[in-house]
């Protein structure tokens, strides 16, 4: 929601790549908050952990959400309304699920390493999916 208030009519906003910066700045606001709480709820020991997990975890739901967020955009700019909601839907849906799957996999006692593969595979698959975004270039445009 903060997301859409801060970035959707922002004329700056204008390339699907700009979706993921917006959405990474968003999501580690996002980790702040939720940082907090978890140091006041368990101590300060948390905070450290949660350094080397939550906040490359929270960027890397943010590039699914702002990928999907700026194709949302360029499909609306388009009037392509089906792309629009599915774009739209997906850039919830895919870093809720991911998420869940974070908190799931840190909850359960012994998986360290299967949370460790999970994170850096999504690190990975963040990463290629930042890169492809960038180099496509896709310029959003009344103009097309």
């Amino acid at each position: 929601m903060f997301l859409r208030l801060a970035s959707w009519h922002d004329r700056n906003f204008d390339y699907v790549f700009d979706g993921i910066v917006y959405a990474v700045f968003c999501g580690l606001g996002f980790a702040v908050a939720e940082n907090i709480s978890y140091v006041f709820t368990f101590g300060p020991g948390a905070a450290v952990v949660r350094a080397f997990t939550a906040i490359p975890g929270h960027c890397v739901f943010a590039v699914f959400m702002g990928s999907f967020y700026g194709r949302t955009k360029l499909a609306q700019v388009q009037q392509r309304h089906i792309p629009r909601l599915w774009n739209g839907l997906l850039s919830l849906a895919v870093p809720i699920f991911c998420h869940g799957v974070y908190d799931t996999l840190a909850g359960i006692e012994g998986a360290d390493a299967v949370f460790f593969v999970f994170l850096l595979a999504l690190v990975l698959i963040a990463s290629a999916t930042t890169k492809h975004v960038s180099r496509r270039a896709e310029r959003i445009s009344i103009w097309y």
